[in-house]
């Protein structure tokens, strides 16, 4: 309690007095402070009203901002992912990461390796294979388009046949030079002919244009193609009621037996069902696996039990590496022979059940008689015969084969440089009527649905004309 104030004393009657004065003064006091309070409290209430009102302000403009912020962001991020989708799906990022991780083994690889190196790297293919010049791929396209110009002219297949295939070779280029017998219909001559087929060809996608020239002599005419000088189709016009010409070098007729003909299909591993596909065909085709691929051991262990061949398919290094990645475990010419040695061994391990092995791409490797030298070696030693792809024509292969009397074939058709349905059955033509020349010819196709087509519906063709035989019993 306070104490009182000091002062005077006095009487009692003026001590009531006294109080009530102060009790006026404090009533007046507390109504002042009462109003004072009430007026502090009004403005007290008026500021908070204020201070609330001010930051709700704040907060929705920051909201507001967050949100474009938010939205914003989400669209450089929607943006970034379809980007890189897009790269994706074009291949860039794979290009990128096998440019960066593809490098040549060094003379301590046998520290680190190969299959396990390979095992990390997604290979990167240009193509599903290669060939080294362009001219056998125009060869292609102009087999192709002849025989669409004819259907075009009311000539049926009936009355096309490949008669011969004659090898030519002219520096790094080798090619076979075509004799077609061509039954004209009843309706047209053969200078008619020549003047539909002549612009009809000018028109195709080849450069430069295919050139035609046409003599005769006796009663055959003949129609020469040429393609950059180099003749590659020589045609020789029936009439309706001319029998069948002889072929231009007689075929030996002592064998009566039909000529034997194996189909390999290369560049197996990567997708499964492609392979199940050629797996169907009633044929014995090799599957020619790439090693350190995700399916390369599942689909060796598949084909085995199928009772098919099956087969190493090694990458080696081709002539315009590195902007044509060969694939993990690839034998390059800057390795040594204890390099390259040990990438076969690893390739071999890594594809069981294997009876020999071709060439992935090559076109460079091939040509280097001493480091191929050492893979036959490392092929004899494990009783593994090799087919040469012939993805060059200055390959070293075959001879050094022959002298080590190592069992050896070669490539004699390419089915699917076009990957189209007429293409692939002109091919087959060709295969056949090589077959029919040297008694035995060996094709090469890859994993494309339209192959495994074509092969399925021409079975019955081939096997009218051939003997399809395994690979392993046409090499010697």
């Amino acid at each position: 309690m306070p104490k009182p104030p000091k002062g005077k004393s006095g009487t009692s009657r003026s001590k009531p007095k006294t109080r009530t004065k102060k009790s006026q003064t404090k009533a007046s006091k507390s109504k002042t402070r009462s109003k004072a309070k009430s007026s502090s409290g009004a403005k007290a209430s008026t500021a908070k009203k204020k201070r609330r009102s001010t930051p709700r302000k704040k907060t929705s403009a920051g909201s507001r901002f967050k949100s474009s912020f938010v939205l914003i962001g989400s669209g450089f991020l929607i943006g970034a992912a379809a980007a890189i989708l897009i790269l994706h799906l074009f291949g860039v990022f794979e290009h990128l990461t096998s440019s960066q991780t593809e490098v040549k083994p060094s003379p301590q690889a046998k520290s680190a390796p190969v299959k396990q190196a390979a095992k990390k790297v997604k290979p990167v293919y240009t193509s599903a294979f290669e060939e080294k010049n362009r001219l056998d791929q125009q060869i292609k396209q102009l087999d192709q388009a002849l025989f669409r110009i004819l259907g075009d002219l009311s000539i049926p297949e009936d009355d096309i046949d490949y008669t011969e295939l004659t090898h030519k070779k002219s520096q790094a280029r080798e090619w076979h030079l075509a004799t077609i017998d061509v039954r004209l219909q009843p309706q047209m001559s053969a200078e008619q002919f020549t003047k539909k087929l002549t612009p009809a060809l000018a028109r195709l996608s080849i450069q430069p244009a295919p050139r035609v020239t046409r003599s005769t002599k006796g009663e055959i005419t003949t129609v020469t193609l040429s393609v950059n000088g180099l003749s590659t189709h020589v045609l020789r016009l029936l009439a309706p009621e001319t029998a069948s010409l002889p072929p231009v070098s007689p075929i030996p007729t002592e064998d009566v037996r039909k000529p034997k003909v194996a189909l390999v299909i290369d560049d197996l591993g990567q997708d499964m069902s492609l392979a199940r596909c050629f797996l169907k065909i009633r044929a014995p085709l090799a599957f020619a696996i790439l090693p350190f691929q995700p399916h390369s051991e599942q689909l060796a262990r598949e084909v085995h039990r199928a009772g098919k061949v099956v087969m190493l398919h090694l990458p080696m290094e081709p002539e315009n590496y590195p902007n044509v990645n060969p694939g993990p475990g690839a034998l390059f010419r800057t390795m040594d022979r204890d390099q390259i040695e040990q990438a076969v061994y690893e390739a071999i391990a890594d594809v069981p059940y294997i009876s020999g092995v071709n060439n992935h791409m090559g076109s460079s490797f091939t040509e280097d008689p001493e480091r191929m030298l050492w893979v036959l070696e490392a092929l004899q030693e494990q009783d593994l015969f090799f087919l040469d792809s012939r993805t060059s024509a200055r390959t070293k292969t075959n001879l050094l084969a022959r002298n080590m009397r190592i069992k050896i074939a070669e490539r004699s058709v390419f089915l699917d440089n076009v990957q189209e349905e007429e293409a692939i059955r002109v091919q087959l033509r060709r295969l056949v009527t090589l077959a029919r020349q040297k008694g035995q010819a060996i094709a090469i196709g890859h994993p494309y649905y339209v192959t495994c087509q074509v092969l399925t519906d021409e079975f019955n063709y081939l096997t009218s004309k051939v003997e399809l035989v395994p690979v392993t019993s046409l090499v010697h």
